[in-house]
């Protein structure tokens, strides 16, 4: 499920994506493309609740318009998903967060 909104001129998408097993990188490149084609986003935050890999936000991330926030509720997949980060260089632009609770760490 993808949910969009925008608040002026910043737009966030927020992708909700049932866990599943990491995907190659060229399946995370498709569902990025697919994702930011069908959502209408051209740039912004982009948040992935409930992830398990770093793919799919790499993937999004290598689009310089977006400023990537995964979030996990595995204390585990928080320091893979940041090493993976890490080694592709896209730490900044794309990061990775423990989700303590039902509700999102922003204002």
């Amino acid at each position: 499920m993808i949910g969009l909104l925008k608040l002026g001129t910043l737009a966030a998408l927020v992708i909700l994506l049932a866990p599943s097993s990491a995907m190659s990188g060229t399946e995370a490149s498709r569902t990025a493309h697919t994702i930011l084609s069908e959502s209408g986003v051209r740039g912004g935050i982009a948040v992935h609740l409930g992830c398990t890999s770093a793919d799919l936000p790499i993937a999004i991330g290598s689009d310089e318009k977006f400023l990537v926030h995964a979030l996990t509720h595995d204390r585990s997949t928080v320091d893979a998903v940041r090493r993976q980060i890490d080694a592709t260089r896209q730490a900044g632009s794309v990061s990775v967060e423990f989700l303590d609770g039902a509700t999102l760490p922003y204002v």
